[in-house]
This record gives structure tokens, C-alpha cells and sequence, in this order.
């Protein structure tokens, strides 16, 4: 039976921090190119920025290696629970899922809905110049 451990914390930061030296890499070298272009530079700087976040382990996980350069140089590689290599499907879920691992660093739960755009109950608070209008009289 195939043994298969989880990496560590050490190897993915590692890995994470590579990963993200190599992005912003390419984002400050388009951002220069952008910047002669004009609004079309801007729309082509926003377009690789959505590459980058969203596709990027992606296509890189759903290679040979199953890793991005990042995990690769650390010895890292991504697979499936049974060990075979990963899926399209689940590379493309396990990365959109990556988001929710960053909603408990928002400080106020309560403005999860208005970052939603969910409409929410405005509660007015009372002041010397206001009365309580929910209390009998």
C-alpha cells in the first residue's frame, strides 16, 4: 500500500513564498510594458492578474510534474487522496476553494455580507438627539 504524507508547513511556505516571487515577477515586467500602452495596457495588466491568481497552480499542477515551479523545487507534488496524479476538476476546485482559506482574516464577520454585496439591517444607533421610537410610550 502506498504511504503518502501531507508536506509541512516549512516546504509549502517555501514553496508559496517562490511561487509568488515568480508572479509578481511577471506582473511588475508586464506592468512596465502596460504602462506605455495606455487602457489597453491596463486591461491586459487586470486580464494577467486573474491568469495568475486563478490559473496558474492550475496549469502548472495539471503538468507532468503535477507541481508548480514553487512546489517543484521544494519536492513537492500534488495528488489525489489514492496517490494517482490530480484531476483537472479537482486542480480547478482545490484552487477556487483557495479563497475561503482567507475569510477568517477579515476582522468583522459582519462585513462579510456587504463584502458580497448582500444587502443587510442597518441598526440606528440612539443619541442625545434621537428618541427610542420602539419603546411604548
Amino acid at each position: 500500500m502506498l504511504q503518502l504524507r501531507p508536506a509541512g508547513l516549512a516546504p509549502r511556505f517555501c514553496a508559496f513564498s517562490l511561487d509568488l516571487l515568480i508572479r509578481l515577477s511577471l506582473l511588475y515586467a508586464v506592468l512596465i510594458a502596460a504602462a506605455v500602452m495606455g487602457g489597453i495596457g491596463v486591461a491586459i495588466w487586470f486580464t494577467l492578474i486573474f491568469a495568475l491568481e486563478w490559473l496558474y497552480p492550475v496549469i502548472f499542477e495539471l503538468t507532468q510534474s503535477g507541481a508548480t515551479p514553487g512546489k517543484r523545487a521544494m519536492g513537492l507534488k500534488v495528488v489525489m487522496d489514492s496517490g494517482l496524479p490530480i484531476t483537472p476538476a479537482a486542480s480547478l476546485t482545490r484552487n477556487l476553494l483557495r479563497a475561503a482559506d482567507f475569510l477568517p482574516l477579515i476582522r468583522d464577520p459582519r462585513r462579510i455580507p456587504a463584502a458580497a454585496g448582500v444587502p443587510r439591517r442597518i441598526r440606528r444607533r440612539r443619541t442625545a438627539c434621537t428618541r427610542d421610537v420602539d419603546r411604548a410610550a
